[in-house]
């Protein structure tokens, strides 16, 4: 039997590519056969990524998180280097715990021009005839369960994330005519990206045992998020979209 989950012959564009999960994401698009645009904030980590990857048909763009004339530009490149993009994962994104009396309209308006905004502006980009497989595209956005699940220190966050899981549902009805599907993944606490690291370096042992034991199935790894990714960029998913695959060890279940 074939692979039900390759991406051979397609091109992805992912953000966030330096680090965590949009790191994990073009590691196993990779090897399903990708081919990737990365886009990250750091030069020397996106080439560290590059380095790691399956095949070598693959371009990195060092970019600030709303640059997006400079995006467009870029992306542009790429096409006509390596082809229409078949797929696109937002994984770039900010969080910062701060008690909500302590928030600033700062705080606020850099998670959701990050966490929301710019992978919305990127996904109007990609939709472009001339930019979009002729054949359809996935577009997936990395959410989080704070969209759904309340958390103590992080509203600004959690309301960016939000925003990304009702407009991504909102789009895939607006793209559904152009055979690009959208859908969200909700993942819990990640344990080995650069975020959830300094965060747990924060706090007290006793907190971080009570949230492992929140996760029935353990907490998740950038690993088990990619391979969400791959199921909803591959052409098994043909037919899904505009829902939130949710992957938080059972989490949410509770």
């Amino acid at each position: 039997m074939d692979n039900l989950f390759s991406l051979q012959g397609k091109h992805i564009v992912i953000t966030g590519a330096s680090s965590g999960i949009g790191q994990e994401c073009a590691k196993v698009c990779s090897e399903q056969g990708a081919s990737l645009t990365l886009l990250g904030r750091n030069e020397e980590k996106l080439k560290e990524t590059v380095s790691g990857l399956s095949g070598s048909n693959h371009l990195s763009f060092a970019l600030k998180n709303t640059e997006i004339d400079e995006t467009e530009k870029s992306i542009q490149e790429a096409v006509q280097k390596t082809g229409r993009v078949d797929g696109f994962i937002h994984s770039a994104g900010i969080s910062e715990f701060m008690a909500f009396r302590m928030s600033t309209n700062v705080l606020f308006m850099d998670n959701f021009a990050v966490n929301a905004l710019y992978g919305f502006e990127i996904a109007k980009i990609l939709s472009k005839k001339k930019i979009v497989s002729k054949l359809g595209a996935s577009f997936v956005f990395i959410s989080s369960i704070a969209s759904n699940c309340g958390v103590r220190g992080q509203v600004a966050y959690a309301a960016s994330k939000g925003a990304l899981h009702s407009g991504a549902k909102s789009l895939a009805l607006e793209l559904a005519p152009s055979r690009i599907r959208v859908n969200t993944i909700s993942p819990g606490m990640v344990k080995d990206t650069p975020m959830t690291k300094e965060l747990l370096k924060a706090m007290p042992s006793s907190w971080i045992e009570k949230n492992e034991d929140s996760y029935p199935l353990g907490m998740l790894s950038s690993e088990d998020i990619a391979y969400g990714c791959i199921f909803l960029l591959c052409d098994s998913a043909a037919k899904i979209t505009g829902t939130d695959l949710v992957i938080d060890g059972g989490f949410s279940a509770q």
